[in-house]
C-alpha cells in the first residue's frame, strides 16, 4: 500500500484494520529484487504493526532525488517487491529468505503518491511468521512510452522479535559461492614435490650417462 504523507511522516496506528496479505507481486518482481540500487530511491523501515490475526503490516519511508513533478505524471508507476524463506532454518525463527522465493508484493495507482518534498509512505502487509527483504521500482515514461527514469531502491529486510517487528538488513545478505582456493601449506608442498621429482629424474639420467 501506498500513500503520501507530509515530511514528517505520521506513526502507524494500532487501530487500523488489518488489511489482507499483499500476495500478488507484479510480474517483473524476479528482476526488481535481484537489481542493484540505482541511488536515486531510498527505502528504510520506521514501523511495525501486529494484526492480531496471524499477519503483520510493516512500514516504510520512502524518498527520490527526483522532483515530484518529474515522478508524479500519469505514466509514473512505483512497486514494491518482497520475497522470503522456504527452507528449513536450523537457527531460531523462520528460514532466512532468498531472492528466488517471490512471495509479496504490491503496485501503487498513477501517479505515485509523491508528496512536495518526493516522499511517500510504504506498507506491506505479510504473513507474521515470514522475514522478508523488499526492494521498491519506481518506473516513468513519457507520452511516447519512452523511460525517463528507472530506479530502484535498496534492499531492505524485516522480521519479528519476541516483543514485535524490527528493520533488519542483515537477514538479506546473500553470501557469494565462490571456488575455494587451495591451501597456502598445500600448495607450497605441492610445489617442493614437483621439484624433487624433477630433481630425481634429471639425478637419474645423469647417472645412467656416466655408467654407459
Amino acid at each position: 500500500m501506498f500513500s503520501a504523507g507530509a515530511a514528517t511522516f505520521a506513526s502507524v496506528s494500532s487501530g487500523w484494520a488489518a488489511p489482507l496479505l499483499d500476495i500478488t507481486p507484479p510480474s517483473d518482481c524476479g528482476v526488481v529484487v535481484n537489481h542493484a540500487p540505482t541511488g536515486n530511491l531510498t527505502k528504510a523501515f520506521f514501523s511495525f504493526l501486529d494484526n492480531t490475526d496471524g499477519t503483520a503490516t510493516y512500514s516504510y519511508h520512502v524518498t527520490s532525488t527526483r522532483s515530484q513533478s518529474s515522478i508524479t505524471n500519469p505514466n509514473s508507476q512505483l512497486e514494491d517487491c518482497a520475497y522470503t524463506g522456504t527452507s528449513p532454518n536450523s537457527n531460531p525463527g523462520p528460514p532466512p529468505p532468498a531472492p528466488s522465493q517471490i512471495k509479496y508484493g504490491t503496485q501503487s495507482g498513477t501517479p505515485p503518491p509523491f508528496n512536495s518534498n518526493s516522499q511517500t509512505t510504504v506498507t506491506l502487509t505479510v504473513a507474521i511468521t515470514d522475514w522478508i527483504c523488499d526492494r521498491l521500482h519506481l518506473v516513468v515514461t513519457d507520452t511516447s512510452g519512452n523511460v525517463v527514469a528507472d530506479d530502484y531502491s535498496n534492499l531492505v529486510g524485516a522480521r519479528t522479535t519476541p516483543t514485535g517487528g524490527t528493520g533488519d538488513d542483515s537477514i538479506c545478505q546473500q553470501s557469494a559461492i565462490v571456488p575455494e582456493a587451495p591451501a597456502t601449506g598445500l600448495i607450497a608442498a605441492v610445489g617442493l614435490g614437483a621439484f624433487a621429482a624433477v630433481w630425481f629424474v634429471g639425478r637419474q639420467r645423469r647417472r645412467r650417462g656416466l655408467l654407459a
